[in-house]
């Protein structure tokens, strides 16, 4: 489950992306492949701003569609604050290949002094034209005008005092101008609370409404999405029999609130619980196990939101890195000595923070030391 933001250009992905992370927000940058399993958000960004309108909104539909085929739940659609671009083939080519009935777009951003007024767009209270990124946007500072001359969808406005009036008044006043015929709304704001009232009436009409915007718009949002996640939780792995390796265990389970899954049977792990401790019987040799536990490994990452992972045992941590695809760690340093930590390089899973351990190394305390590493390493703890 994971959430995309398309953009015409790096900085744009960028700004958008780190306003995820003040909500608990896993996010990253791309221009180009695959998401990543282990964001929740991904910024990619489709250098299009300065191609040509039609073959800009070709290749927008074409990273939505990718998206979404990836598992992307919604899309976001993120624009120049002061509309350069091509604004008007971009929107029309995502509404078309999300299936959305409408888009919302806000490109206010007040924190940088753009705001929306009666759907004039104003740079520090002065309509863009009359600034000095007037010559990049046009004649016009009336935002359904500059719509208009880029794409033949009926552009509607949500003015200010229906901004101000609440979520219902919004959810309202969208679906009438959906009822007349508008597949485009403008909506303007000025401030922090009128984009958390736009997004909060977008949200409402489910997917059906696209929301599309600056940077700004996204801190609205952000909060929306977190709240749609499960849980964080920091899979350990533990294949190695030696008894260093099982007391850091029993430490473990006292320690933290964990869920402890015993390899050999189907239990699934409690989502409540912080801790995911994947274990394998106390009987044979390592390698007995190591298939079915780094099988079980590749499950818990797909079917749940891991924060990262602590491995233990030198066999069992390759073969999970090959069951999830990873060609390898950046490492970063040690938690203690032997017991390095980074993140997995490669596979749906870069990124990943990651500790491992020699089955017999360490402390009792160890493992639990991991998983205190894993969570500082993406700011849980």
């Amino acid at each position: 489950m994971w959430y995309a933001i398309v953009t015409d250009d790096l900085t744009g992905a960028a700004d958008s992306a780190a306003r995820c992370l003040p909500s608990g927000l896993r996010a990253r940058v791309s221009i180009g492949g695959d998401a990543s399993a282990w964001y929740d958000v991904e910024a990619f960004d489709t250098d299009t701003r300065h191609l040509p309108p039609a073959m800009a909104g070709e290749i927008v539909a074409g990273v939505v569609e990718h998206c979404l085929r990836m598992g992307a739940v919604e899309v976001y659609k993120k624009v120049d604050s002061v509309l350069r671009g091509n604004v008007g083939a971009e929107l029309e080519a995502t509404m078309r290949a999300a299936g959305a009935e409408l888009v919302l777009l806000c490109p206010a951003f007040p924190e940088q002094g753009r705001t929306v007024v009666e759907g004039h767009l104003l740079v520090n209270d002065t309509p863009v034209t009359a600034t000095s990124l007037g010559r990049e946007v046009g004649a016009s500072s009336y935002v359904p005008e500059i719509l208009g001359a880029q794409t033949s969808l009926p552009v509607g406005l949500l003015g200010l005092r229906s901004v101000r009036s609440g979520h219902e008044v919004i959810v309202q006043e969208l679906e009438a101008l959906r009822r007349s015929g508008a597949r485009v709304v403008v909506a303007d704001a000025c401030s922090g609370e009128d984009l958390a009232a736009v997004a909060d009436g977008a949200r409402a009409l489910g997917r059906s409404c696209l929301l599309a915007g600056s940077a700004g718009l996204i801190s609205a949002l952000a909060p929306h999405w977190a709240r749609a996640l499960p849980p964080p939780q920091v899979l350990v792995v533990v294949g190695s029999l030696h008894p260093t390796a099982r007391a850091q265990v029993r430490l473990l389970l006292e320690k933290e609130s964990c869920a402890l899954v015993r390899t050999g049977n189907d239990e699934e792990p409690d989502d409540s619980s912080r801790v995911i401790v994947l274990l394998t019987p106390d009987e044979g040799t390592e390698g007995d196990h190591v298939g079915e536990l780094a099988k079980r490994a590749a499950q818990a990452l797909r079917s749940r939101r891991v924060s990262g992972m602590v491995v233990t045992g030198g066999d069992s941590a390759r073969a999970v890195l090959e069951a999830i695809g990873a060609s390898g760690v950046a490492l970063l340093g040690e938690v203690v000595p032997g017991l390095p930590c980074g993140r997995l390089v490669g596979g749906d899973y870069d990124g990943l923070p990651v500790v491992t351990k020699a089955g017999s190394f360490g402390r009792e305390e160890a493992l639990w030391w991991g998983v205190i590493k894993v969570e500082e390493m993406i700011g849980e703890r």
